[in-house]
């Protein structure tokens, strides 16, 4: 869904970077394999901040969850029904209606 992945990630994490959510503290730095990765708390903060950027919407514009929703279900459509063996479940909230 990488159309979604600037409004939906990149604009947060600048948003963020700009009121300076995070600091050097929210990280580790993994020397063995060079990689850096939040804190437990930090996660967190960063998973409720998610949440609630994709769920946010107001009179004029849907959220982001919506419309990621509704272009996942045009995608369904669009596909032959034998590509999507895991829409077999009723419960599925992605199933053809």
């Amino acid at each position: 869904m990488e159309p979604f992945r600037v409004p939906a990630v990149d604009r947060l994490v600048l948003q963020k970077l700009a009121i300076k959510r995070f600091n050097q503290g929210d990280f580790i730095h993994e020397k063995k394999d060079s990689s850096v990765k939040m804190t437990e708390d930090a996660f967190k903060q960063w998973l409720g901040d998610l949440e609630m950027h994709l769920h946010a919407c107001d009179e004029d514009r849907p959220s982001l969850h919506v419309l990621i929703v509704e272009r996942v279900r045009e995608l369904i459509d669009i596909l032959p029904p034998s590509t999507l063996p895991f829409l077999e479940s009723d419960d599925d909230d992605f199933s053809r209606e």
